[in-house]
């Protein structure tokens, strides 16, 4: 960057604040404020599942339309969306999205998600890359996509880069299991909702509410991944190979309905109690 001073006869510029403020952090030789900042911005980076769309239902197939993401420079002459850290916006995450499987066909066309729709592997977020600006004065804008294959319990990373508009890399791994999505967790309430152990989830929603329940639509519903500990025998042993899940259910405000005595399997679509008691109604 040029200072004022060393501008020819008659040429003066002024070099804005926030543009000094942002190379003298850059140019600090301990890193301490410049991590700092970094930390602040990260913390303020994390989107909402909400954000992203219809979850589990990315683009089934063809060519990923246009998106406008073309660099534009920054006040101090960078180039690039914006800052590495900022929140990605919604239409960042369904470009994301559509790059990771424009050239992967068998994902593309041959996959499942939750619902056991072909063609639709079960998306669960886009997260921002571990990867700092590059040098040059370039930003980069880098992202991790996330998706599960229910047609053979297969967990996918494809790494995009926003600006380049190309996935950098694709990893494909077994056996690790990230929380289920909102769309998984209803799933996952609707097939205990279905099956004759949610007997007692019906029971304790008619007593709190005097009605019957009939759709998983009626609650409000969370999930989490259940872990199993120690050796386990039965149809819970391929818990953590395959997706199974755990749900806490509540009345729309209203009670919570105790149902974490149950585990759902989404890969073989199958419910299982941990303990006799389904537990009953809390505040």
């Amino acid at each position: 960057m040029r200072d004022a001073r060393s501008a020819g006869a008659g040429e003066r510029r002024v070099v804005p604040p926030a543009a000094r403020r942002r190379a003298a952090l850059w140019s600090l030789a301990g890193g301490t404020v410049l991590t700092a900042a970094a930390t602040a911005v990260m913390i303020t980076g994390t989107v909402p599942l909400a954000a992203t769309g219809a979850a589990g239902r990315p683009p089934a197939g063809g060519e990923p339309t246009s998106t406008a993401l073309s660099p534009v420079p920054t006040a101090d002459g960078r180039t690039g969306p914006g800052p590495w850290r900022d929140p990605l916006t919604t239409a960042e995450i369904e470009r994301a999205q559509q790059l990771a499987l424009a050239e992967d066909t068998d994902l593309r066309t041959a996959s499942e998600n939750v619902e056991r729709e072909r063609g639709r592997p079960q998306y669960l977020g886009t997260d921002l890359a571990e990867s700092p600006p590059s040098v040059g004065g370039v930003w980069e804008r880098k992202v991790v996509v996330r998706f599960y294959d229910y047609r053979d319990d297969t967990l996918t990373h494809k790494t995009v880069d926003l600006l380049t508009q190309k996935v950098e890399s694709s990893r494909t791994v077994r056996g690790v299991q990230p929380p289920p999505t909102r769309e998984e967790a209803r799933e996952a309430a609707a097939l205990l909702l279905g099956d004759p152990l949610g007997d007692g989830l019906r029971q304790d929603f008619a007593r709190a509410t005097g009605g019957e329940l009939t759709r998983v639509e009626q609650l409000q519903v969370t999930g989490w991944t259940y872990e199993p500990r120690g050796i386990q025998r039965g149809p819970l042993r391929a818990c953590g190979a395959e997706r199974c899940v755990q749900v806490s259910t509540r009345v729309p405000d209203g009670p919570r309905i105790n149902a974490d005595n149950y585990v759902i399997n989404l890969s073989d679509r199958s419910v299982h109690r941990l303990r006799a008691k389904s537990g009953g109604l809390s505040s």
